[in-house]
């Protein structure tokens, strides 16, 4: 059974993974696909399921949902990453939603479960998004948007959480998780310069270690095990490089200002 909904996917080089999700979406009526440039087999893949594929090459998350959410036919819009699954339960529950028209002045935050090297990850730094959701399901004109990486929704509207969840496979090797944190760092340290925030050595040296600290032993990450302590040093890693990136970028800016006024 398909429902009036139209479910959105962001895709870049996801040819291991975009089969999968777009199998886990056949309960939606309308499939749209927004690529960032992949140069693998992502799109002939995707165009198995949908010809709703828009390309669009830009390091800005948020620009890549609106897309989505401007491209929709559909009043109800469903964000599910390529990477993520939508399980058979909370397919019928968001059927059930969209079907509500009481449902209309709402958004939903759908709960999400990690899954790594076959571990379930619900601790540490992970626990927000397994307890309290993710703002996926949303009505066309419920809010905007924002932000380059850790994109946000902003609305006025009141927030539920699903009852069931989406599940997450992201880095399925040591390597890619390492390869990702260094472009996502990337990007974060330029949208913080763009944005004139300021870093000191003390934040650079202190809020990672702290990080760890707060996911690992206090949001218990440890008892996620391996995975947990991966997740933990990773995560605190990220910060760390948001921080010195932001912190070279700065440098070489105060340099350049220097040596131009000389």
């Amino acid at each position: 059974m398909q429902y009036p909904l139209s479910a959105v996917v962001l895709t870049k080089n996801e040819e291991k993974n975009i089969r999968e999700c777009l199998k886990s979406l056949s309960f939606s009526k309308e499939i749209i696909v927004i690529d960032n440039n992949s140069v693998d087999n992502t799109i002939q893949i995707a165009k198995e399921f949908t010809s709703l594929i828009f390309r669009i090459d830009v390091n800005d998350f948020s620009q890549l949902r609106t897309k989505g959410l401007e491209e929709s036919s559909l009043d109800w819009v469903l964000y599910i990453d390529a990477d993520e699954r939508v399980t058979d339960d909370l397919a019928r529950e968001i059927g059930a939603i969209v079907e509500d028209p009481f449902n209309y002045n709402t958004v939903f935050a759908l709960r999400r479960k990690d899954i790594w090297h076959n571990s379930e990850v619900g601790h540490g730094e992970v626990s927000d998004a397994y307890r309290n959701g993710i703002i996926r399901l949303v009505h066309k004109k419920s809010g905007v948007w924002c932000g380059k990486v850790h994109e946000e929704f902003k609305t006025k509207e009141r927030t539920l959480i699903t009852k069931n969840i989406i599940l997450h496979y992201p880095h399925p090797t040591l390597s890619e998780f390492i390869h990702d944190v260094n472009i996502y760092s990337t990007i974060r340290a330029q949208e913080l310069y763009n944005q004139k925030a300021q870093i000191s050595m003390v934040q650079l040296i202190c809020f990672p270690f702290g990080k760890f600290i707060y996911t690992y032993f206090i949001r218990a990450g440890f008892k996620d095990g391996y995975a947990g302590f991966i997740y933990s040093f990773l995560m605190s890693f990220h910060s760390f490089l948001v921080r010195a990136k932001l912190y070279q970028l700065t440098y070489l800016q105060n340099s350049s200002s220097n040596s131009n006024h000389i």
